[in-house]
């Protein structure tokens, strides 16, 4: 064979090497019958069990405001998603955060190693949410009507947009803790917040209340002192005023009616007493236990859960644990009513 001959057909052999190849990494584009395909290589699903990715899940957003209001600082006015590692369209928790209804922040939701994670090994989507805080320069004149106004405004932007971001925004709870809990239980109970935004209380399925002695607001402030928490009568009124009836329309309790349809509730109280030093007080746990016994006359569902050996502190750094008893109270009560 001469030089020249052998030198074409070591290029010919290149060339139909370099198609074969080419064809071999594009087949994966095309469907059976030969014409384009739509979808890309499948990956196996995600393990629940598994520990947190290492990298943020896909459709996570920060800093996300869900409204606007003149006058206040756009901080207090926004939310986190964190979004679930599997199932998609997956349900969806707004969590409200604590602080005494003057502090507190969506990233709190960080402080416990555990807490984000539970959501997300449910295959559920967090959504951790900022309110307006009373006596804030950020958000002048704030009232308790104002702070469960926001829970409702945040309810309302998860369904309109949590589908971007792999949620059911027809499956939705809210979770407070300390004072969020009351904002959570009140628009809960009180549907005027989510009429206001054009929904009602079927937009909630169930509600969590981790951990607050202000269902019934009046009661607390008389009772504060023979249930060990004398401190009600003179805190409360900062955040309530000493209006009877302004107290009365901010406490859960008084707006509980069989007429509704109340979602379900968890509600879990604390002794906070080995916090402080002392004895267990026991006005969570009475103000809980009323507050349960009235939803359930009502016909709604509750389940009560307390531990007066366990502090405020420790319920919030704790939940998430697989070992800490309130994560598995909240897991069964979640399979049953929510998830």
């Amino acid at each position: 064979m001469s030089s020249k001959l052998s030198s074409k057909f070591v290029v010919m052999i290149a060339v139909i090497s370099l198609l074969a190849s080419s064809l071999a990494c594009a087949s994966w584009g095309k469907s059976q019958d030969g014409n384009p395909s739509t979808e890309a290589p499948t990956q196996p699903p995600l393990d629940p069990t598994q520990e947190p990715h290492p990298t943020t899940p896909a459709g996570h957003g920060e800093n996300i405001v869900y409204k606007n209001i003149a006058g206040t600082d756009p901080s207090l006015l926004m939310l986190d998603v964190y979004s679930s590692w599997n199932a998609q369209p997956a349900p969806v928790v707004i969590f409200i955060h604590g602080g005494t209804w003057i502090s507190g922040d969506k990233s709190n939701v960080q402080r416990g190693s555990r807490f984000v994670e539970f959501f997300q090994k449910n295959n559920s989507v967090l959504v951790s949410a900022n309110i307006r805080l009373m006596q804030s320069e950020l958000s002048p004149n704030t009232t308790y009507h104002d702070q469960a106004s926001d829970v409702a405004s945040v309810v309302r932007w998860v369904r309109d947009h949590i589908s971007d971001y792999g949620g059911d925004p027809k499956r939705i709870a809210l979770f407070g803790y300390s004072s969020g809990a009351h904002l959570a239980a009140l628009a809960g109970t009180d549907e005027q917040y989510l009429q206001a935004e054009g929904l009602d209380l079927s937009a909630i399925d169930s509600v969590m209340c981790f951990d607050v002695d202000a269902y019934d607001i009046p009661r607390a402030i008389t009772e504060g002192k023979d249930f060990d928490y004398p401190a009600a009568a003179a805190n409360l009124p900062k955040f309530f005023t000493t209006d009877i009836e302004t107290q009365k329309a901010a406490s859960p309790m008084e707006h509980i009616d069989a007429a509704k349809k109340h979602p379900a509730f968890l509600v879990v109280y604390t002794g906070n007493g080995p916090e402080r030093g002392g004895d267990p007080q026991e006005l969570s746990r009475r103000q809980s236990e009323l507050f349960v016994e009235a939803l359930r006359s009502a016909g709604a569902s509750a389940v009560l859960y307390g531990d007066l050996n366990l502090t405020h502190s420790q319920l919030a750094m704790q939940f998430g644990d697989p070992d800490f008893e309130v994560t598995n109270v909240a897991q069964e009560f979640l399979n049953e009513f929510f998830w």
